[in-house]
């Protein structure tokens, strides 16, 4: 049975290896604009949810299956509220 061998760290790095660590690094201002583009795309999705949640609203009203003081309340508890 062969014995694993321990991985060697260098104190040291030569300047190819700090470019090449350094192109390799994400910064903060990388991470804060990927999480500005997910918050607008997740803004976006629950828009479009929010939009077919007052459809069915809107279409249970009318259906009569709930009441319009039932359908005011319910709409009153949306992320993006019908006031």
């Amino acid at each position: 049975m062969k014995k694993k061998s321990k991985p060697t760290f260098k104190a040291t790095i030569d300047s190819k290896e700090f470019n090449r660590l350094k192109n390799d690094s994400i910064t903060k201002e990388y991470v804060n604009n990927k999480l500005a583009d997910m918050r607008r795309i997740m803004t976006t999705l629950t828009r479009k949810e929010n939009e077919k949640f007052n459809a069915l609203i809107e279409i249970l009203t009318m259906r009569k299956a709930i009441t319009a003081e039932d359908a005011d309340k319910v709409l009153r508890m949306q992320p993006f509220a019908l006031i």
